[in-house]
């Protein structure tokens, strides 16, 4: 299963949205079958876990080899392993999965309870109740003028719901969410046939506008939820003792003192503090662009719960994680900048373009493969561009032009001579900013004197684990090894990120590979599921790339891999992790198998089964060499 940005006690499979978290199978320790005739192990879920409202998910583990095994009534089949998966019907709340097996005149049962849906996740319409859990805003927010304010809860149902801005006059409306049957976020993904999870009524929801002239620290937001539809002028009256609410039959709540509005006054000028800073379209969303280097500087224009927003330039804006920047003194220049010449400097592997940019500043790339061409957007830098002096001994770039169609926009693009796109950076120095673009190494021979990193996946995080207790990290190891001889004996030249059970952080896998130069990464893995999901119609082969140039790898080495394994295609996948998203060389990561299917745990097992994987990816790696030297021999 696929490394996110975090591991803890649960192994998160998606970082390309945070959303996915809750909802992703973790490595739970497996508990060996007891030293007695009959036993049952169970996997997943562990006991007391919680799971989001679903109607139906699975639960796995292993008992004793040819035993007769039912899980609350229903018959489920038992692997000559002893490993079994079940996918059932649930009901909200707290739920018990009573397990029995039987084999011959013995017997042994087993109770799993789990709770299904949040606490409060259905509320009686007989008790007027806001969750104070569930008040929203429920961390610090800092909002300039025009942006909007959202503020919600959940409570009961089919009543009326109002609030008030601590300091500003009149009362805001609240409107209901009632409720329905959605599918879940990892159906969305990974699901054929469904995976409903049935959104709750009473979520009451609110919006205000920043108007100008407010200015305003540390205030609350008061709630009201009644059955009365009058509407008061404001609901909250506050004398010497305490706050009183305007309504009858009536229950109100109120948020800490999280919000700032402020209106004009000096710009805070923040610097990123991170080398692999992310700029984010909002609070922990999707990706604006990636890896900024520490020093660059830009106005921090708000702040929502750990998270800054950033002023790129006119109608562009950006979200880092505040912990991640640096507040620099009152009076610090706006972060500005003029490109006025432009040089390429070619070397063996890499053509560097220079730019005179003095103010390290916020950047983007954007790939058109099919073009041949790059794009490098500056935030906050304006063209004084009269010159761009070509190296005559580089033959990777063709022409460089640029345009400026709105304020402190700048974009350049660069035009190749030859594809495909094999890799990039952006740099900052004293000197300006360089843009360095990798040349595409001697395909001639094939794999043949490639360097190749690959990554067997986790270390001491377990990753997912089967039924019988097979740990992803072993399995992903296991193939690694079958893969870095398979490719050796190609003549590649191959560079492990571990060879043993010892530990590699998340960041240094393609650390290591940037170390080595590597010309291609390949991240081994195998595969697990969101709850709710039904693995006996979602399961097989996938692979996984993030940046456009990757996207051809990834597409040579799924086919081989399905050929190899003999198991479904699971999909071609572009995915927000971790390790594909360095820029510097194509990259894939492959789901060879799914660890909690019984079938496919036991083929992780075997050696047969490692060495076909191997010789799976090593045939997509030489067809994805063989159709890129026909991209450079056909300019």
């Amino acid at each position: 299963m696929q490394q996110g940005a975090k591991t803890g006690k649960l192994t998160v499979g998606w970082i390309v949205v945070m959303v996915f978290a809750s909802l992703w199978i973790t490595s739970a320790a497996h508990a060996p079958l007891a030293d007695v005739p009959l036993g049952i192990s169970v996997v997943y879920p562990e006991e007391g876990q919680q799971i989001p409202a679903l109607d139906s998910t699975f639960i796995f583990g292993a008992t004793m080899p040819g035993a007769k095994l039912t899980i609350n009534g229903t018959e489920v089949p038992v692997y000559q392993t002893g490993g079994f998966l079940a996918y059932l019907p649930l009901d909200t709340g707290e739920f018990v999965f009573h397990l029995e097996v039987v084999d011959g005149e013995q017997s042994a049962s087993l109770d799993r309870a789990i709770v299904v849906g949040q606490p409060g996740h259905f509320l009686r319409d007989t008790n007027l109740v806001i969750l104070q859990s569930t008040l929203k805003p429920s961390n610090h927010l800092s909002l300039p003028p025009g942006e909007y304010l959202e503020v919600g809860f959940q409570g009961t149902p089919d009543c009326v719901g109002h609030f008030q801005i601590e300091g500003i006059e009149g009362t805001f409306p609240m409107a209901e969410r009632q409720g329905e049957i959605r599918l879940s976020s990892g159906g969305y993904v990974f699901d054929q046939t469904g995976g409903a999870v049935f959104q709750p009524p009473g979520i009451y929801t609110g919006v205000w506008q920043v108007p100008l002239g407010i200015n305003l620290d540390s205030a609350r937001v008061l709630f009201c939820l009644s059955r009365d539809t009058t509407v008061f002028d404001s609901l909250f009256t506050a004398d010497s003792a305490g706050t009183f609410c305007g309504y009858t039959d009536c229950v109100h709540a109120e948020s800490g003192r999280y919000l700032s509005f402020r209106q004009g006054g000096v710009p805070q000028v923040v610097e990123l503090t991170d080398s692999i800073q992310i700029l984010r379209f909002g609070p922990g969303l999707g990706y604006l662009t990636t890896f900024q280097p520490a020093g660059i500087r830009a106005v921090a224009t708000g702040e929502s719960g750990g998270w800054t927003s950033l002023r790129l330039a006119d109608g562009y804006t950006g979200w880092v994680e505040t912990r991640k920047t640096l507040s620099l003194p009152a009076g610090t220049p706006i972060p500005r900048g003029l490109i006025s010449y432009i040089r390429t400097t070619a070397s063996d592997t890499w053509t560097d373009i220079r730019l005179d940019l003095q103010t390290p500043l916020p950047y983007k790339v954007t790939e058109y493969p099919e073009d041949r061409m790059l794009v490098l957007t500056v935030f906050g830098a304006t063209t004084n561009t009269d010159w761009v002096r070509y190296d005559p001994a580089d033959d990777l770039i063709e022409r460089i032009d640029w345009n400026q169609d709105e304020p402190g926009v700048y974009q350049l693009r660069v035009h190749l001579t030859r594809g495909p796109i094999w890799g990039y950076e952006v740099t900052y120095d004293k000197s300006g900013m360089s843009f360095s673009i990798r040349k595409p190494p001697d395909l001639r021979r094939g794999l043949r004197g490639l360097t190749i990193c690959v990554d067997p996946g986790h270390s001491l995080d377990r990753g997912a684990v089967g039924p019988t207790g097979l740990m992803e990290k072993n399995a992903n190891l296991a193939i690694a090894l079958q893969l870095q001889k398979r490719l050796e004996s190609r003549g590649a030249r191959v560079v492990m990120t571990r060879t043993a059970d010892v530990q590699v952080d998340l960041y240094d896998r393609p650390a290591i590979a940037r170390a080595a130069d590597a010309d291609i990464f390949v991240s081994i893995h195998n595969n697990a599921l969101p709850d709710g999901i039904n693995p006996f119609f979602n399961n097989g082969t996938s692979s996984y790339y993030y940046h456009p140039h990757s996207q051809r790898l990834a597409r040579s080495v799924q086919p081989r891999l399905v050929d190899a394994t003999k198991l479904s295609d699971f999909g071609l996948y572009q995915a927000n992790l971790a390790v594909l998203r360095p820029t510097q060389y194509p990259s894939v990561l492959v789901e060879c198998a799914f660890m909690m299917v019984p079938e496919q745990e036991d083929l992780l097992k075997r050696e047969k089964f490692q060495k076909q994987i191997a010789k799976g990816i090593v045939r997509g790696l030489e067809d994805f060499v063989k159709d890129a030297r026909h991209e450079q021999d056909s300019r």
